[in-house]
């Protein structure tokens, strides 16, 4: 199994890049001055950051045989993910409430669309690989497809700015 486990890393790598390159223009062109941002999407970046840097390691420990580190970094996703879940639902009410002024409510509520729809699945996905957790195959393929969840709002966001159009 633990050969299985070497290259996922860089599958998540990769998911992260995809991320990153959907949310550039909205928040990480923005640094130093992170302007219109506040401690609220600050907090959420560096809480997903964390998410993927522990999907990137997690295979590597596993692959290295440091199955005591690989549990114990686990655990530390049960404080992580209530609280990426809690980051997220304030970002959406920050974010609605800001654009509220200036846009429509339909437009403003379909804008959540994108957070919403990764947001079940992401919970759902990491909840069953926390069920099997003794079960490694399942484990790690509900882990693999909790980060493809989270490609969503990144692959919409760079759809976006490429403006890439679709045929609907």
């Amino acid at each position: 199994m633990e050969r299985s486990y070497k290259n996922v890393s860089y599958f998540f790598v990769a998911t992260l890049a995809i991320v990153v390159a959907g949310f550039y223009k909205s928040y990480f062109s923005q640094f130093p001055a992170f302007t219109g941002l506040t401690y609220v999407h600050h907090t959420h970046t560096v809480l997903l950051l964390l998410w993927f840097a522990m999907l990137i390691v997690q295979p590597i420990l596993v692959y290295q045989k440091r199955l005591d580190l690989h549990r114990l970094v686990g655990k530390f996703s049960y404080i992580l993910v209530p609280i990426i879940v809690l980051s997220l639902l304030t970002v959406m009410k920050t974010q609605y409430l800001k654009s509220a002024p200036r846009m429509p409510e339909m437009q403003n509520l379909a804008f959540l669309y994108l957070p919403t729809s990764a947001l079940i699945p992401f919970v759902s996905l990491y909840v069953l690989a926390i069920v099997y957790k003794m079960q490694p195959a399942k484990h790690m393929r509900y882990m693999i497809a909790s980060a493809v969840a989270l490609l969503g709002p990144g692959v919409g966001r760079l759809i976006w700015v490429l403006r890439i159009s679709t045929p609907l």
